[in-house]
């Protein structure tokens, strides 16, 4: 099974110490999937979905649920981008 992780830079005009503290973290989690601040897994497609991948070559998405207090949860890294819009 080949992997990739597709995680953009974190732009720069949104840079403040709280997103770019959880934008680390995410890329960490991302990496070594396992997040550092929950502790969230990555969750891969079950067998038949990797099964049936293999063969087609499609893609498929794997998921890490974070805790709803976690920093690096899509919920907490919007309202970090939020905050270094205004």
């Amino acid at each position: 099974m080949k992997i990739a992780v597709i995680m953009p830079a974190m732009p720069e005009q949104l840079a403040s110490p709280t997103l770019a503290e959880a934008w680390t973290k995410r890329l960490q989690a991302n990496l070594d999937g396992r997040c550092p601040e929950c502790g969230a897994t990555v969750t891969l497609p079950n067998r038949h979905e990797r099964r049936r991948a293999a063969k087609t070559g499609e893609l498929l998405h794997a998921t890490m649920e974070h805790e709803n207090w976690c920093v690096v949860g899509d919920d907490r890294m919007r309202e970090a981008m939020a905050a270094g819009l205004n």
